[in-house]
């Protein structure tokens, strides 16, 4: 007889990183005219291979353990990317911050601005990638993932587009890969 088992688990500590290779990096340099930053308190660190290498720290939220395997939930981060250019002659920036990571949809939304010239919008929180052919892992209290794509949304493309002043990203994208790891804090046993 199978035991049904399910909890929630608060995250205690983890990261994310997100790994841009080099070639994604330079289009998006050299052909889009933009520089990517990191916002502290995320870490912006040379990636192998040279390309861009982002870290970011869970700051919390939850999973939902069923039968020992990760189910869903959503991470929390601090610190985000903040994509400047110039747009038409006029300074350009694209502001996200402080990332959430849906495991059920592999979605991530962002705290999200947009700024062209002295045009501020405030565009709240946005669907800004798609993780595609995520895996996660869990032994006893410490989970990892892994993302092997981390798509562009429809509103992040349009976003840099609009930074760009010309059409050059497109809603499902590859920019890069990603993974995480964090250690939960259980209530009950699982």
């Amino acid at each position: 007889m199978s035991r049904h088992c399910q909890c929630n688990c608060e995250i205690n500590t983890g990261s994310t990183a997100v790994f841009l290779p080099e070639d994604i990096l330079n289009a998006i340099i050299n052909v889009a005219k933009i520089i990517p930053s990191v916002i502290v308190p995320g870490q912006g660190l040379p990636g192998p291979s040279e390309g861009l290498y982002a870290v970011f720290p869970i700051v919390g939220k939850y999973v939902k353990i069923t039968n020992n395997s990760v189910s869903n939930g959503i991470i929390t981060h601090n610190g985000g990317l903040i994509f400047s250019g110039k747009s038409n002659g006029q300074n350009a920036d694209l502001e996200i911050t402080n990332f959430k990571i849906k495991l059920e949809t592999g979605l991530i939304s962002a705290n999200t601005v947009l700024t062209i010239g002295c045009n501020k919008q405030r565009l709240g929180e946005v669907n800004v990638f798609q993780l595609d052919g995520v895996s996660i892992n869990r032994d006893c209290n410490n989970v990892t993932g892994t993302a092997t794509n981390v798509k562009l949304t429809a509103e992040a493309s349009s976003a840099l587009n609009q930074i760009a002043a010309q059409p050059i990203f497109t809603a499902g994208l590859s920019i890069g890969s990603a993974s995480f790891a964090f250690n939960l804090e259980t209530r009950n046993s699982c």
